[in-house]
């Protein structure tokens, strides 16, 4: 999935923040939480929140692009 805000045009020539959000939830290669590692995972486990929370940091952007310090360009 991939979400995009561009203000690039109304902010042409000025200054902007510009945001990249990635959370991945799922890896191929590692169990899922609740299952013990193996040795290939390295210790690690799935994560359950890094895709929503990634998403929810972009709709606090979005909402909030107005009230920043910097415009979200």
């Amino acid at each position: 999935m991939s979400l995009v805000f561009d203000a690039r045009e109304k902010r042409r020539g000025q200054g902007g923040l510009h945001a990249l959000m990635v959370g991945v939830s799922a890896y191929r290669h590692l169990p899922p939480a609740g299952e013990p590692p193996t040795p290939q995972s390295l210790g690690m486990v799935q994560l359950s929140n890094a895709a929503i929370s990634a998403y929810k940091i972009y709709e606090w952007l979005v909402q909030n692009r107005d009230h920043l310090s910097v415009p979200l360009t």
